[in-house]
């Protein structure tokens, strides 16, 4: 009898402390779920807001790469064909009236890029000169203002595309049309020529190359000469006689073809009378070749780091014109 109550005692005692283990641990489970829901909701709702931050921010991120783009080629055929275009070049006033891009067809407008920028502070601004009812093509020197100031107009609604590599690119690719184009005209009137030939224009400045590519058009000028120094430090060839050459202007537009005719190497100091005067420059005279010349290859020697002296030796280069272009810059884009 003794160990029957205490064996019932015992068993009901470990019922007990099982029922209030038990009901302890799952109170504790049920706590925990319950808490591990609510710091899951709000870890969610963390994370959900934190995400929309970062699909709001990302989707102003891709704005800036889901604005149209053109390429140089196609903005030339569509000039070419003569669209309606509008191009707004956001460069300073002075560079856009230095040179900006010009055909029938295209109404371009300039408004600086510090004007589009205030835009972002400025709600109620407004530039009487963007069409809202017409697409633009926004156009700079390399592409990267261009790309800012299209984020910010087309967040006005604007439709606008962007001309990739700007004023740069369109000046490289009309320069390679002109060169291509220039060749094939000549290689109808002279069919037997060579298939090599090499572009290039004179001088370090777009006013002198304009200036000596002019008098080579005119015939004034049958020959060149360079600093013979920089083709050994640039390991390149010298001219040969026969090399076709398609002579650019400051715009990097082809304008002439010339045939190598002579190449001699002979010191500053020797260059003849004779040599000057086919030059074509200034007065023609020896006097006048040594003066523009000294200061020039001067100036070449020194970001070599070399010293002029009146023996340096010099490629002369005499050439006759095979070819002009008889067309305008405007000509090439119809």
């Amino acid at each position: 009898m003794y160990k029957t109550p205490y064996c019932v005692t015992y068993y009901e005692q470990i019922g007990r402390s099982l029922i209030n283990f038990l009901g302890g641990y799952l109170s504790f489970y049920c706590l925990k779920i319950y808490l591990t829901i609510q710091i899951d909701f709000t870890y969610q709702k963390t994370v959900s807001y934190s995400y929309n931050e970062r699909y709001h921010s990302g989707s102003k991120e891709r704005n800036s790469f889901m604005v149209k783009t053109i390429t140089a080629e196609e903005l030339f055929r569509k000039v070419k064909a003569e669209e309606a275009l509008v191009l707004v070049d956001v460069r300073a006033e002075d560079k856009y009236n230095h040179f900006h891009i010009e055909a029938n067809t295209v109404e371009d407008i300039n408004v600086p890029k510090t004007e589009i920028f205030t835009f972002e502070d400025e709600v109620e601004k407004v530039i009487p000169q963007l069409p809202k009812n017409k697409g633009m093509i926004i156009t700079c020197t390399t592409g990267n203002s261009a790309t800012k100031c299209a984020n910010i107009l087309a967040d006005r609604d604007y439709d606008v595309t962007v001309l990739e590599g700007g004023i740069t690119a369109w000046k490289e690719y009309v320069s390679n049309e002109s060169i291509e184009r220039m060749w094939e005209e000549f290689k109808r009137i002279h069919p037997n020529a060579p298939e090599q030939y090499e572009a290039w224009s004179f001088g370090n400045s777009k006013q002198m190359a304009d200036e000596l590519a002019e008098l080579v058009v005119e015939g004034t000028k049958t020959a060149t000469s360079s600093n013979y120094t920089l083709y050994e430090i640039e390991d390149e060839p010298l001219p040969m006689v026969g090399l076709h050459n398609i002579i650019l202007d400051g715009e990097g537009m082809a304008v002439a073809v010339v045939k190598t005719t002579s190449v001699k190497v002979v010191p500053f100091n020797k260059v003849t009378e004779e040599h000057a005067y086919l030059e074509g420059e200034g007065d023609r005279s020896l006097h006048y070749w040594q003066e523009v010349h000294k200061e020039f290859f001067e100036n070449e020697l020194k970001e070599v780091n070399q010293d002029f002296h009146r023996e340096i030796p010099v490629v002369c280069e005499t050439f006759e014109l095979l070819y002009k272009n008889e067309t305008s810059h405007r000509e090439l884009l119809s």
